[in-house]
This record gives structure tokens, sequence and C-alpha cells, in this order.
């Protein structure tokens, strides 16, 4: 009677799978025709059941996809437990407003924040300052690292174990070196910051990549450049969780806080609110509405 096991999908390529086993084995998968008929593909991150082949060592048959936590489809991965919004403090210049969209894509789909700021040995107490006082007030964790002095690494593996976390940011913030010194090896191809001070793409692939037993790591630009066009401008107030706070003193059930007067939200800025969250607020709400705008041509 052939084994069966459970495990995590780490790599797919021409249709055989490598299944991570939570004994630390990797098995060499296929998945069973009955997906195909269904129109289900095996996803990187997929938690999976498979039998093993009684003839091949280290080999198996998916025979069941478990319940997903979420799945994206650019890039393709399922069951993200966090992402890793990683900035550099300094150089490329710290944008607020990509965090925040970063942000709110994270709270769609139902995944944990924890925002790793970079490079923090060319920083200015200033700029860590701001950092920390917007976020930890919304509640978001903090994790500073240098990864060029490998300072605080220790501190953000504390974050990592036991999940599957993806790092997102600005092109040349460090996430693939980042990788690297969490592997203890060059397993992600790095480039230098550019003339233009944007860093090159380097990562080229999904791979879930196991820095310790049962924690994975994934580096990929296709997280960067994810589109919130399938969300309402008016639902876009539900993922700055500040807002719950304030907005009971709205005198309008449907209050934008954008044009209305009376507006809990506008009435906390600078106190309750921060006035950047606010600000990056005002923009992805703007966006959201000329795309709209756009596929109504």
């Amino acid at each position: 009677m052939s084994k069966v096991h459970e495990g995590v999908i780490v790599k797919g390529v021409g249709g055989v799978y490598q299944v991570y086993v939570y004994s630390g084995d990797i098995f060499n998968c296929t998945a069973r025709g009955l997906f195909r008929l269904k129109g289900i593909t095996p996803t990187i991150g997929d938690k999976v059941v498979f039998e093993e082949d009684d003839l091949s060592e280290r080999a198996g048959n998916i025979s069941e996809i478990l319940s997903r936590k979420n799945i994206f489809t650019r890039p393709s991965v399922a069951n993200i437990d966090q992402l890793v919004i990683t900035f550099a403090i300094k150089e490329p210049k710290l944008s607020l407003t990509m965090m925040d969209k970063l942000i709110v894509m994270s709270e769609i789909n139902d995944v944990d924040v924890l925002i790793c700021v970079n490079k923090m040995d060319i920083g200015e107490d200033v700029e860590l300052d701001l950092v920390k006082d917007i976020y930890n007030s919304v509640g978001y964790n903090i994790v500073l690292v240098s990864n060029k002095l490998t300072k605080n690494i220790e501190n953000l593996k504390l974050y990592l174990r036991g999940k599957i976390s993806a790092f997102a940011g600005m092109s040349g913030s460090g996430k693939s070196s980042i990788v690297n010194t969490l592997l203890n090896y060059n397993r992600m191809e790095t480039g230098d910051i550019n003339r233009l001070k944007k860093g090159k793409h380097t990562t080229k692939h999904i791979e879930l990549l196991s820095f310790e037993k049962n924690s994975f790591v994934i580096d990929s630009p296709g997280f960067d450049s994810l589109s919130l066009a399938n969300v309402e401008a008016l639902e876009l107030r539900r993922y700055f969780k500040e807002f719950d706070t304030y907005s009971c003193n709205c005198r309008f059930l449907n209050c934008s806080h954008i044009k209305e007067s009376f507006c809990g939200i506008k009435n906390e800025l600078g106190k309750g609110v921060h006035l950047s969250r606010y600000k990056s607020y005002t923009v992805i709400y703007e966006e959201l509405l000329r795309e709209k705008r756009g596929t109504n041509v």
C-alpha cells in the first residue's frame, strides 16, 4: 500500500512539482488527471496530499489540493501568510504611498504585514522615527535591518519562522540580498542601484525557499506591481484599519472621507489619523476612480 504524505509545493517545472514534506524531504510529484478535468492547476504554495510512488524513490502523485487561504495570479502563488514590505531608509527614496498600496493589497488578501526597513546604517534617525510613528500606531510590526552589516537578521527570522513570507517593495531596496542572507548562500541574483536610483529587476521565477524547517520565503518582483483594479473606490476605506475607530463620527453612512463635510476621518487628521496615511488613501482612491472610468469608456 502506498504511503500518503502531506506537504507544500515549493517549485513546479514542466508538470513536475517539488513537494516539501514536513520532515524536510523533497518529493517530485505529478498531478492526477482529475485536476485537469476540473480546470484546477496546482500552484506554488499549495498544501497537498500525495501518494508515494512505490517504484520511484522520492516521487509521488498529488491526489488532493487542500483549501487555500489565498491565491495570487501574478505571481502565481498560494497560501501567503505574510508580506514583508521591504524599503531602504535612504536609497532608493522611501515611498510611503507605495508602502500603503502594498498594505492595502495585504489586507484585501488576508495576509499579515511586516515592514522591513533595510539599510538602516545609512539612514537618519528622523526617517526611522517617522516610519515607526506612522505604522506602529496603526498596529503593524516593524523590523530594522542592515543587510550589509547582517544586523538584526536574526530578529527578522523571528517574524518569518513557520510561515510562507513573500518579500515586496521598491526595486533596489535589498530584498534579494536579504533573502540570500537568510539562506546563508547566494541563491537569489542581485543588482546594484543604477544612476537613476532604480534597482535592476533580478528575480526571474517563483519558488518557495526554505531557510529553516517549515519556514519559506519568496522574492518576486510580481508583488510590487499587483493591481487594485478589482477594488471599488468606496471599499478602500475598509483597508485603512485606523479608519474604523473614527468613521462612526461621520455624518453619512457611505462617507468616502474625501469631499464630505462632518467627516470623522478628516476631523482626526494629524491626531488619530496620520497625514501621510490619509494622503495615500486619497491618491489610491483617485486612481481607483480613474481605472473605473477607463473600464466604462
